[in-house]
């Protein structure tokens, strides 16, 4: 119940990023192997070929990248984002999207100081983009 209004709750699938399940596997990218691909979802040939992509925050459901990291503490009520719906209309009353930017950073061999740096997957920053019904249009039972 959202003010006086019945809801469904339709929650992103947690494991849309795990690479182990075979229907995600279309969306690793040619040339790579499901284990680089595996906790987030490369956008580079869609931005410019730049090293973004995006993940749930802490990498939530991505136990690969979370062991590659200190601090990271997911949590599904935290960091996967929903939907809800009034369940006789299927208006949308409430909407919680989570996403984190993820950058990926690998040796430069032309750099000396930055030749021997690791080639790992960086969780930058993570939002939480709302969007909710005005107040005054929950108000209004059907």
């Amino acid at each position: 119940m959202v003010a006086g209004t019945s809801v469904v709750r339709y929650t992103m699938d947690p494991d849309m990023f795990n690479m182990d399940k075979p229907e995600n596997q279309c969306n690793c990218i040619k040339g790579r192997t499901i284990e680089e691909c595996d906790g987030w979802s490369d956008m580079g040939p869609c931005a410019l070929t730049l090293p973004l992509g995006f993940s749930f925050p802490h990498f939530y459901g991505s136990q690969k990248r979370q062991e590659e990291f200190e601090g990271l503490e997911p949590d599904k009520d935290k960091h996967v984002g929903y939907l809800e719906v009034e369940d006789n209309l299927g208006a949308p009353i409430f909407a919680s999207m989570k996403i984190q930017a993820v950058l990926t950073i690998e040796p430069i061999w032309s750099v000396p100081s930055l030749s021997s740096i690791p080639k790992i997957k960086l969780p930058v920053f993570w939002v939480d983009l709302v969007s909710e019904v005005e107040k005054r249009m929950k108000k209004i039972t059907v």
